[in-house]
């Protein structure tokens, strides 16, 4: 039977949020929650959040969990037992920031300790002049490297 997660959740203070709202709550996720998807998660901070920041409410839609294994308590402790051993660092990957599926289950994702993010997603939309920024860009360097490189 799955045990009871203790976590750090709190709102992504430096990107996409431009009033510095802050919500850092700390709880334990029920041991029932390691078979639920990574959303409802999301969605019991966000309530969370939007009850005290009525003013601006956010969507879970909107949001995306990020899991970040360096900042997290669990690491800094198995980082010291590593360093107390004589042993070599995590590989970097091991380490890192990850962002969760909402579809991906808690149990195997969510470990005792970790600090975990909710992030607005970024907008990835692209202004026309970028796009010919790009294509002028991509044109400049094609001239430049033909003039290098004539073609026999």
């Amino acid at each position: 039977m799955a045990e009871p997660i203790p976590v750090t959740l709190k709102f992504d203070e430096d990107k996409y949020n431009e009033d510095k709202r802050k919500l850092i709550i700390k709880m334990t996720l029920p041991a029932s929650w390691a078979s639920k998807p990574v959303k409802k998660i999301i969605k019991h901070y966000i309530k969370k959040f939007n009850d005290s920041n009525p003013e601006s409410p956010i969507k879970a839609d909107d949001c995306r969990l990020i899991v970040d294994r360096e900042q997290c308590a669990s690491a800094r402790v198995h980082a010291r037992a590593r360093a107390a051993a004589g042993a070599r660092a995590a590989p970097r990957a091991a380490r890192a920031a990850g962002i969760l599926s909402p579809t991906a289950l808690i149990g195997p994702n969510v470990k005792k300790g970790d600090e975990l993010t909710i992030s607005l997603k970024p907008e990835h939309t692209v202004h026309p002049a970028d796009i010919a920024e790009a294509e002028r860009l991509r044109e400049k360097s094609r001239a430049e490297a033909e003039e290098v490189f004539p073609e026999a």
